[in-house]
């Protein structure tokens, strides 16, 4: 539950009374209605036991549930009513988390706490809490009015379908803010001068952000606080006409005109809203204005590069070093198609100048704001708008039973109960999502257990032969996609050290190598070397057709790497699969007349799928222009990740267990570049794979003799010891 419980939702909600505009009450009242729109309100929220309790409501919260409308289809008569929005936990939690956002530091009358983030800028005889947490508190007393002195936050809002996004961010925080100018406070400053503001809204596709505008027109149009009908109608105290239309390319702005002393001059605060479509070819589109607020609809369908938009926005949503400005990125479960680009902003949020809130769902750290599908259940939630989770996970859970495979890969990416499931979506993938995203989920819950039966170093030459050297400072890379500024150097990972003889044919090595590159001139999107060992199927019940060691990353000499796959060819008696692409490994085997190393190219599999090929090689497999291979060698690996090794029974031999190939794989990166892999991103691990699939469909299998009798089964003995 991301919001504590709400007990008299009543007490935040009011009828609007029908007063002349003429008089002292309508003025008063209106005015009133306003204060509450922006500096938010305090009302009696006591808990069942009866002890007193007053809770704070945003501003914007206050607007979008006492005076926005929105559309809603009559459940009687099936047809679009203009309806006052529920109010129900959801919402509590966006706007409130929106409120954080906009700098939220405390409350003007707390002598006790607050919620300035710098140390050196708190009061020292205050106690700091945390905003997020401070504002899902009750208080013995009304606290007034919101402070904000915190630099503003920009917002990742991931979420399932149906949770009422497009309401909320449109007919109630664009109109808002649109309305009240971007207020703080309420005054004679803000009111006699208000501020004249600008607000983006784009998305990769026109008609995603138009949504938004629409329900803020909506909105508009339907204010409470008309008088009269026809031609002696008196509009809403809080309307505003705004020029233009909704379409991509165009501003809407609060401007009118009107006559003075014969001529015609223009009025209204010149507040504008700024529609653009973010391209591929325009990524800068929203730096366009100096915004206040920056909304980016479907973001996880964005085409264009998030570090150049999120680079373009940031500088116009700040006045020097002080951020006064937000944005927010919406992203909604089964519109997430750039998980590569986005799910690092989500992982590390604070790095990237966002929200953060701890991962209650999986305990992975902090993370942005993820709300799960439970809040969908707008029939479960009772009387004050609190979702009863006893029935709703009982719904989620009979609905998942009833469906398989890809109906149940859809279902959770569109309606996530946790925030891996949202990033699952792989429009098109042949993986199978379900299995790498619980593989995953095991794989960080029991890291330190892996950490038990895997050794981290280096193999060095020594007289006696090669040696491999534990490291205690060596840092695997094993998160994808990169963080910024990550150390690219990697190490050797290895799950099984190879048995004293080795047999021939007993392990197989893999090389997708890199460009031989600067480095330091580098960003973040470069590709990583990727090499693995394969240990074939064999006799012996130990590990087999599995990956028992690996090395990814990057070093300042593609030598250095080359000498790496070279060392694990030696220390595993094996050969190397190379991708030939880049013919440098080649020539540095050649060089060293380690050509024997080499695998031979699998000239079977490539005239399989291209029987006009034309070998200019001998070693290694050219994917590059091959694309009926490379899609072959998908299938094979999403079939090998399938396959199962071992059925685990009971004593009364029942299966209560099936181990598949995925469930052998502790390669956290790995299992997150499976899990969001396609055809144009940069996914080196995969590709490492792929090159595996075709050699092993080479050798269609192969089962290499291995003498039980003189091996250790290291890897069935942390098992047992570890994971039972």
């Amino acid at each position: 539950m991301l919001f504590p419980e709400i007990y008299n939702l009543k007490n935040f909600l009011t009828d609007h009374p029908n007063y002349h505009p003429a008089s002292q009450d309508y003025i008063s009242y209106w005015r009133e209605q306003k204060k509450r729109c922006i500096e938010g309100f305090w009302a009696e929220d006591y808990p069942k036991d009866g002890e007193v309790a007053y809770r704070y409501m945003p501003g914007y919260l206050y607007f979008y549930g006492n005076l926005s409308t929105i559309k809603v289809v009559d459940a009687e008569t099936k047809s679009t009513v203009i309806s006052r929005p529920r109010v129900d936990d959801v919402e509590w939690i966006f706007f409130t988390v929106f409120l954080v956002c906009r700098g939220f530091s405390g409350f003007e009358k707390d002598e006790e706490f607050t919620c300035i983030i710098e140390p050196e800028r708190r009061d020292p005889n205050k106690t700091f809490v945390e905003p997020w947490e401070y504002l899902k508190r009750t208080h013995s007393k009304p606290l007034g009015r919101a402070l904000f002195n915190n630099q503003a936050l920009n917002l990742l809002w991931l979420s399932s379908r149906g949770i009422g996004k497009t309401y909320s961010v449109g007919a109630g925080i664009i109109t808002a803010e649109i309305l009240f100018d971007g207020a703080k406070v309420y005054n004679e400053k803000t009111i006699n001068n208000p501020a004249s503001i600008t607000i983006f809204v784009g998305a990769y596709k026109g008609d995603k952000s138009t949504n938004l505008l629409v329900a803020m027109d909506d909105a508009i149009a339907n204010l409470p606080g008309s008088y009269g009908d026809g031609d002696s109608r008196t509009v809403s105290p809080f309307y505003k006409e705004l020029t233009g239309v909704n379409k991509p390319g165009n501003i809407r702005q609060h401007i009118y005109k009107v006559k003075e002393n014969g001529d015609w001059v223009s009025k209204g605060t010149k507040s504008k809203i700024v529609h653009e479509v973010i391209t591929v070819a325009n990524p800068q589109s929203p730096a366009a204005y100096r915004a206040t607020l920056a909304i980016i609809e479907e973001i996880g369908l964005l085409e264009a590069n998030l570090d150049e938009v999120l680079g373009a926005t940031n500088p116009v949503l700040k006045v020097g070093n002080q951020k006064f400005g937000s944005l927010i990125g919406i992203g909604t479960g089964g519109n997430i198609e750039k998980a590569q680009q986005l799910e690092p902003i989500f992982r590390n949020p604070k790095e990237y100048n966002f929200f953060s809130m701890y991962d209650i769902f999986e305990n992975t750290g902090d993370i942005g704001l993820f709300i799960p599908v439970h809040y969908m259940f707008r029939e479960y939630k009772d009387k004050n708008g609190n979702t009863k989770w006893d029935i709703v996970n009982e719904v989620i859970k009979n609905t998942r039973k009833k469906l398989k495979y890809k109906a149940l890969e859809q279902e959770r990416m569109n309606y996530p109960v946790v925030p891996s499931e949202i990033f699952m979506n792989n429009k098109g993938s042949i993986f199978p999502l379900i299995e790498i995203n619980e593989q995953l989920k095991w794989v960080i819950a029991n890291e330190k257990k892996i950490q038990k039966f895997t050794s981290v170093g280096d193999l060095v030459y020594t007289e006696e032969g090669l040696k491999f050297n534990t490291d205690e400072n060596a840092i695997p890379i094993n998160k994808f996609p990169l963080e910024k500024g990550a150390d690219l150097t990697g190490s050797i990972v290895i799950y099984e050290h190879p048995p004293e003889y080795i047999p021939e044919n007993l392990y197989k090595i893999v090389y997708d190598p890199v460009r031989d590159e600067n480095i330091d001139k580098m960003d973040q999107g470069i590709s990583l070397a990727a090499i693995y060992v394969y240990k074939a199927i064999n006799t012996y019940q130990d590990m087999k057709d599995s990956l028992v060691a690996s090395y990814v990353g990057r070093l300042r000499n593609t030598d250095q790497i080359h000498e790496i796959a070279l060392k694990l060819a030696l220390y595993y008696n094996a050969k190397i699969m190379v991708e030939m692409d880049l013919p440098g490994f080649y020539k540095y085997c050649l060089q060293r007349k380690r050509l024997n190393l080499l695998a031979k190219t699998p000239v079977v599999m490539i005239n399989k799928f291209n029987a006009n090929a034309k070998f200019r090689y001998s070693y290694g497999v050219m994917m590059k222009g091959n694309s009926a291979l490379k899609i072959q060698a998908e299938q094979y690996l999403a079939d090998w990740l399938l396959k199962e090794q071992e059925l685990v029974r009971d004593e009364e031999g029942n299966v209560v267990k099936v181990v598949k190939n995925i469930n052998r794989i502790y390669d956290k990166a790995l299992l997150e570049e499976l899990r969001i892999y396609n055809r144009t991103g940069n996914f080196d691990r995969v590709s490492s794979l792929l090159l595996l699939m075709i050699w092993i469909q080479e050798t269609f299998q192969e089962v290499i003799n291995v003498n039980g009798e003189e091996q250790e089964d290291r890897f069935s003995v942390f098992f047992a010891k570890y994971f039972k």
